[in-house]
């Protein structure tokens, strides 16, 4: 994207939060939970104007 369109703003999203709290449903899948901290510093790292994480089963980060 910066490649082809290196003004457009982006952001960074962290999905399917409510999956933080189901360790057991991670290890399974060969996954680990990220803080919202590290996706900050992720979002900061690439340039994102913003982070923001959702759950559609929590409604967090979405409207109905």
């Amino acid at each position: 994207m910066q490649h082809h369109c290196p003004c457009t703003p982006y952001m960074l999203v962290g999905t399917k939060t409510d999956l933080r709290y189901d360790l057991m449903y991670l290890e399974n899948q060969g996954c680990a939970p990220i803080q919202s901290e590290e996706g900050e510093l992720l979002a900061k790292e690439i340039k994102a104007v913003k982070y923001m994480e959702v759950s559609a089963i929590r409604n967090q980060g979405v409207k109905v």
